[in-house]
């Protein structure tokens, strides 16, 4: 098992990929898009770590282009869904007495995304999924969600292959300014929608939380509380620097129970304790994150059979060494080489996230090739650092299932999956952690369909399809590598609108309807 372990982060085939990814990210190769350089049909001389030595991706790949492809034409582009919004109907946060956050548990209705450029092919497989669950048979007409695109020019649309029929139906567009160049589609971190009872109100109301994101979508969530006619409140404070406020930082169980992590500010856990979440919410440490946000670390799944009512989902790196450190020799070539190709071919669509924001994408894999003059034993820093986050998520599930504990009865069951994460230290020693390979904890929850990071690896992919088919979940394995340059994932990369009435099984609402008061806040 060392052994097999140590191959994963010292071994040739690992920083082969490593190195190869630097000199493609330096300008000093490109990567044919018909991935004839890792075809599964190759023959052992042609492996990762020989190609390194000969350092053919500085000569052969050089003169390589990726490989054209057939682009559909540009969808029309309709109006907005609502097209004549209401005025801005703005609430204090003295004003505020109760917020329910909606999550999982409630009907989703609207998948939002940014299409740019770098983003394209997530967008359209997310069209795929929605469109989907949108097709089930015996779903009611309102139930069925739609894809909601926002995209700065109908250049950026080119290349989405939508049925004419489907626009209006299953997916809908909303010009935004998104600057040309920039990669911001973080659309989680904007806020988060909730139902709002305000003083003197004779009835709940939609309400959209601003989380006073800074960017280019720093309006948006004011437009949304526009079109979808509903308040708009913005958080206490300033946002930090961490963006420790941002949605992403915030999730909601489908017992109403509120997930923050410890990088939320005091104003911002203040306000949600006022209005109805005092004993609902419990605090994890997310310092140890470079991004700090407690959707990279634990997510949840509802579960209707169980005493929970849900399952919690956690970054397992100790499984993820596991998973790898038992491929034998052939298995490990065999997954190392498509892992390779799948990452390859998904990167080098890519270019313009790896130059954005002082080029944070490429230094991100540059940091980690550094790793390898550091790495000598099994007892190496990549080894290290995984286990740190090991046990720090080891310590947020023991606070966690304390608070569930306290809140529902000692007896009962806290159910946890685990998906296999891999962390590293771009710092080398103690400093925040990022994912190596796209985080699948950091996934959208759409009824009983998951839109899942891929990992790149088959047996990574295969324990998550495993862990979730007994709860009745389908996996949609997404090529994410567009949000993971860039530090994120897909659920960083999308938000929903979700039923505030409506749920995905009846338990959450006659859970809801059995305690009002703690719901309301009041």
């Amino acid at each position: 098992m060392k052994a097999a372990i140590r191959s994963l982060v010292i071994g040739a085939p690992w920083f082969a990929l490593l190195a190869f990814l630097l000199a493609w990210t330096t300008g000093a190769g490109r990567v044919c898009a018909a991935g004839s350089v890792f075809d599964e049909d190759e023959t052992g001389s042609g492996s990762a770590a020989k190609a390194l030595a000969s350092g053919w991706w500085t000569t052969e790949l050089a003169a390589l282009e990726p490989a054209p492809r057939p682009s559909p034409p540009t969808p029309p582009v309709p109006p907005p869904f609502n097209g004549k919004p209401s005025a801005t109907r703005r609430i204090a946060p003295e004003d505020v007495e109760g917020l329910r956050l909606l999550g999982h548990a409630n009907v989703p209705l609207k998948v939002v995304m940014a299409c740019a450029r770098p983003t394209r092919d997530e967008v359209q497989a997310m069209f795929d999924v929605v469109r989907t669950i949108a097709d089930l048979p015996g779903l009611d007409r309102k139930e069925r969600p739609t894809l909601h695109v926002l995209f700065s020019s109908p250049e950026s649309l080119a290349g989405l292959d939508i049925p004419p029929g489907e626009i209006g139906r299953t997916i809908e567009f909303e010009r935004w300014r998104l600057p040309a160049g920039e990669f911001d589609g973080w659309l989680q971190d904007i806020g988060e929608i909730a139902v709002c009872r305000s003083r003197g109100a004779d009835r709940d109301r939609l309400a959209i939380l601003d989380s006073q994101r800074e960017g280019s979508l720093s309006g948006f969530p004011e437009t949304l509380a526009r079109e979808w006619s509903a308040f708009f409140l913005s958080a206490p404070g300033v946002a930090d620097a961490r963006g420790g406020n941002y949605g992403g930082n915030v999730e909601v169980a489908p017992d109403d129970s509120l997930l923050l992590g410890s990088t939320s500010t005091a104003a911002m856990r203040d306000l949600l304790s006022r209005c109805g979440y005092r004993d609902r919410m419990v605090v994890l440490d997310t310092d140890w994150l470079g991004v700090g946000h407690v959707d990279e670390c634990v997510s949840t799944l509802p579960m209707p059979d169980g005493d929970l009512g849900y399952a919690i989902v956690k970054a397992d790196p100790d499984l993820a060494l596991e998973l790898l450190g038992k491929l034998s020799d052939a298995d490990w070539e065999r997954e190392f080489r498509q892992a390779v190709r799948n990452f390859f071919l998904a990167s080098a669509r890519f270019p313009e996230v790896l130059d954005q924001d002082g080029a944070r994408g490429r230094a991100m894999f540059e940091r980690t090739v550094t790793q390898r003059e550091a790495v000598r034993s099994s007892d190496s820093l990549a080894l290290f650092a995984n286990r740190r986050a090991a046990r720090q998520m080891a310590g947020n599930l023991d606070t966690l299932k304390a608070f569930l504990r306290k809140r529902h009865g000692d007896a009962i069951e806290v159910p946890v999956l685990s998906f296999p994460v891999l962390f590293i230290d771009p710092q080398e020693i103690n400093g925040p952690l990022e994912a190596l390979l796209p985080n699948a904890v950091n996934m959208v929850v759409l009824r009983e369909h998951l839109v899942v990071p891929d990992p790149f690896f088959p047996c990574l992919r295969a324990a998550i399809q495993k862990a979730v088919e007994p709860l009745g979940y389908t996996c949609h394995f997404m090529q994410t590598f567009s949000y993971h340059a860039s530090l994120g994932q897909i659920h960083c990369g999308s938000n929903v609108f979700r039923h505030p009435n409506r749920y995905v099984h009846p338990r959450y609402a006659r859970q809801r309807n059995a305690r009002p008061a703690e719901t309301s806040g009041r």
